[in-house]
């Protein structure tokens, strides 16, 4: 037979019931079993690196001496901003050989024509077409090349049209980024191909980690993954998976793998971090763990039967309980159609 309602919460083999005066003062609540998602987790260290498209090494196609430095080191510059000046005389060979190739040319083309056209009415020889031809094509080639040369360092040929030759280049900025390293001072004479400058863009980085061999498997492309920094452990960030190494690094002793950061985060290259893994993911029954009442070894759950104006009457139902995570856990046996008491559970003892 159910107890009357009085204070305290009674317990019998029949109903627990709760006034709905305590229910709204302890801000209970009812919820039902839910599907949930468990895994287990991996966790490991990483480290940030640049992504190979947002990192840059400045240099020059030819030789020269630096005129002047433009930017400082940390600096945040833009595509095609001018990092530095230089001045080279292999830069004044260029253009001059590129306006005497072109002022060639013309000549040149109209007597291949020429050849091309007396060979076809057999007025010349085949021996002088060839070389009309090859001295065109010669020209062609050297203008074309020089012109693209000059095109690359961002010089305008109509100012070589004007008969204007510089004396002097600019070096720009081919990504955006932050000014990493700058190897090159005024005054100094630099060889072709000589690093100037880096440029690295933070916002691409990406994150690289090393797995154990025999885990590999839980792995894969697509894979979703959490972390933090070792400055700021708060701020969590994800990223997802984007290469599994295929064979074990003797060096690092384990898989290599790297992972996109998710999101419009600027990480500094370098920056060592702590991340976890989820793995074999399952979905189950389950509930709030604050629902789930434990006593002499047993788990308990309150199944809602029935309320009145007065109270919520709960009967005691004990459950087997298998996986559990951060917020929930599985609900083994029996299966429950019913509300149960998630939060403020705690506040019911079970002992009769």
């Amino acid at each position: 037979m159910e107890e009357e309602v009085q204070d305290e919460n009674p317990v019998s083999d029949e109903l627990i019931i709760i006034k709905k005066q305590q229910f709204e003062a302890e801000q209970m609540k009812l919820e039902s079993l839910t599907v949930q998602d468990f895994s287990k987790t991996y966790q490991t260290t990483g480290k940030i690196i640049t992504n190979y498209q947002s990192s840059a090494m400045v240099n020059s196609s030819i030789s020269g001496k630096i005129k002047d430095v433009k930017v400082v080191l940390n600096q945040n510059v833009k595509k095609g901003q001018v990092l530095c000046t230089v001045e080279s005389n292999e830069f004044i060979d260029l253009q001059k050989n590129y306006m005497i190739a072109k002022a060639q040319l013309k000549p040149a083309k109209a007597n291949f024509l020429r050849q091309k056209k007396l060979l076809e009415e057999n007025i010349t020889s085949e021996k002088a077409f060839l070389e009309a031809e090859s001295e065109y094509k010669i020209l062609l080639a050297e203008v074309e090349a020089s012109g693209a040369q000059l095109t690359n360092m961002q010089l305008s040929k109509d100012l070589l049209e004007e008969g204007e030759i510089q004396n002097n280049f600019k070096i720009y900025a081919p990504i955006e980024g932050q000014i990493q390293q700058i190897n090159s001072q005024i005054g100094e004479y630099i060889e072709s191909q000589t690093v100037l400058m880096q440029i690295v863009n933070g916002k691409n980085a990406l994150l690289e980690f090393v797995i154990y061999a025999d885990f590999a498997s839980n792995i894969e492309i697509g894979q979703q993954l959490h972390f933090f920094t070792s400055v700021d452990r708060s701020k969590d960030y994800k990223a997802e998976v984007i290469s599994v190494g295929q064979s074990m690094n003797s060096e690092l002793q384990g898989v290599v793998c790297q992972a996109k950061i998710i999101g419009d985060e600027s990480l500094i290259p370098g920056s060592k971090v702590m991340l976890e893994l989820f793995y074999n993911n399952i979905s189950l029954m389950a509930i709030d763990h604050e629902a789930v009442l434990t006593t002499e070894g047993k788990s308990y759950i309150l199944v809602q039967q029935k309320e009145d104006d007065q109270a919520y009457y709960f009967e005691k139902v004990e459950v087997e309980t298998g996986e559990s995570n951060a917020r929930f856990t599985e609900i083994v046996s029996p299966q429950i159609q019913g509300k149960i008491l998630t939060r403020g559970a705690y506040f019911i003892n079970l002992e009769e």
